[in-house]
């Protein structure tokens, strides 16, 4: 037990801090009924890393104070040449491993610490975000109870100017979701290691959407998704962030996995060549194994997802009228269900018009030019 009770004070062996909150002078203490160390599964956490001196001493923190005794922290830098080192070594004792050298990018540095970790569960914390307080403790807990479960998410926050908001995530066909959208907060998510082993490592040759890619690979092997009621991230929303912007290669990472998913799902050839002439669908070989045959409306609900994605994404970020449109008149004209019950509800409920009034005027204008020429 002595070890467990030098774990909850580490809080007073790591580097000072005048800041205050989690993770600055608050720290996770284990449950009165923890249950013994050997016990516990191994967490393997891996940070990827390139000049994020202000952000990745909180992120090394809200892991470090975990308190978890069984934690494998890596952290993988691609040679900053910021403060970020200076940071890393000030907490190195407390760090499973870690280096600094030039590397293919944030990909290739989580494929690389997932290829050292020895955890029973990982997940990747990019060194701009934070584990909750108590995250691995909750995730656990659940673990010891629930042996055969393959992929865990749990609640996770947006974190921009100071406030947090809590990213509410529909639970129900989590693992349909996945193959069109992204129904969760990738910091939030954690995996098994026989998962992994089974569907393959990150894709290192995907920009941006490596998560969606990995997670669709996950879903299509028949994994078991399973929700958590716990805090388990807070995502940081920054301007120097890959993902703060919609951009161009998010948009054709997105496309070449959307098509990989597609064709591994057998999609009918009709339906390809009207996703191919939005822009929602490209050619190619590479498809991904599959544990059941999925039926047309299952098919229909993996498109409907990928294009209600796109109608937020080249609105509200984008500005992209044009393929705005062009998004809406297909799930108009070919997946009608889905446009009444998804995409409208959408524009009209979601916080684009709380935020540009204006916008409520084009949709209904737009609309009604639906109307007129389906």
């Amino acid at each position: 037990m002595k070890e467990e009770e030098n774990k909850a004070l580490l809080l007073r062996k790591l580097p000072g801090t005048q800041k205050r909150g989690w993770p600055w002078d608050e720290e996770s203490l284990p449950p009165m009924a923890a249950p013994e160390t050997e016990n516990l599964p191994v967490i393997t956490i891996v940070t990827p890393t390139l000049n994020q001196g202000g952000f990745i001493e909180e992120t090394l923190r809200s892991v470090l104070l975990q308190n978890y005794p069984r934690l494998e922290y890596i952290i993988l830098d691609g040679g900053s040449t910021d403060n970020t080192l200076e940071i890393i070594r000030k907490y190195r004792p407390w760090i499973s491993h870690w280096e600094s050298k030039k590397d293919s990018g944030q990909a290739a540095a989580i494929q690389e610490g997932f290829g050292r970790s020895t955890g029973t569960f990982l997940s990747w914390l990019n060194s701009d975000d934070l584990l909750c307080k108590n995250a691995l403790w909750n995730l656990a807990g659940f673990l010891i109870e629930q042996e055969e479960v393959d992929f865990i998410f749990g609640y996770a926050f947006f974190y921009e100017n100071g406030n947090l908001l809590r990213f509410e995530t529909k639970r129900e066909n989590i693992a349909l979701r996945a193959l069109g959208s992204f129904p969760f907060v990738q910091p939030a998510c954690f995996f098994s290691a026989s998962c992994l082993e089974k569907v393959g490592s990150i894709d290192a040759g995907l920009d941006i959407t490596f998560d969606y890619d990995l997670f669709a690979r996950m879903a299509l092997s028949g994994a078991t998704m399973q929700f958590i009621p716990a805090d388990l991230a807070i995502f940081r929303r920054q301007p120097d962030a890959k993902t703060h912007r919609y951009n161009h290669a998010w948009d054709k990472d997105r496309t070449e996995t959307f098509s990989r998913v597609l064709r591994s799902i057998e999609v009918e050839e009709s339906m390809l060549k009207l996703l191919m002439s939005i822009g929602a669908y490209k050619n190619g070989k590479k498809r991904y194994p599959t544990s059941r045959i999925y039926n047309e409306k299952e098919k229909h609900s993996v498109i409907a997802d990928f294009i209600h994605d796109n109608l937020y994404l080249y609105y509200a970020d984008m500005r992209n009228f044009e393929r705005t449109f062009k998004n809406a008149r297909f799930l108009k004209r070919h997946l009608p269900e889905h446009f009444t019950k998804v995409a409208r509800k959408y524009f009209y409920r979601s916080f684009i018009f709380k935020h540009f009034p204006p916008l409520h005027k084009l949709w209904r204008n737009f609309s009604r030019g639906l109307s007129r020429t389906s």
